[in-house]
């Protein structure tokens, strides 16, 4: 059986450590490079890393379960909420929205302004 597993590696090339320890797949780096997410079977993860004096992981945790297979997910700018491909059980046709990101900080504009006049 084929199991996927994530490893990183100092920019200077030295050291290459495993940061899953089951399997992981679509990592995604938060914004100050501390935590490393990924996706593994019906959850999200991360793995806590420290680069002070070489690289190691001081933490794995999962952040939620998911109702469906994880797929491909990204963290949005900002590192506070994840954006993940849901498989279509429907059998409808499949819709490819290109420059989706600008549509979904416009809504998020908007849900903020609304929040705003509450």
């Amino acid at each position: 059986m084929k199991t996927w597993e994530i490893f990183v590696r100092p920019i200077d090339g030295a050291g290459m450590i495993q940061v899953t320890n089951a399997k992981g797949w679509s990592p995604s780096w938060s914004a100050d490079g501390r935590r490393l997410f990924w996706g593994w079977g019906h959850q999200l993860a991360y793995a806590e890393l420290d680069a002070a004096g070489g690289l190691i992981v001081t933490a794995r945790n999962t952040v939620t379960s998911l109702p469906f297979e994880a797929t491909p997910c990204d963290l949005v700018p900002g590192g506070e909420t994840f954006v993940c491909l849901a498989p279509d059980r429907t059998g409808s046709e499949v819709l490819v929205v290109a420059h989706w990101t600008h549509e979904v900080r416009r809504l998020l504009r908007r849900v903020a302004s609304t929040e705003a006049a509450r």
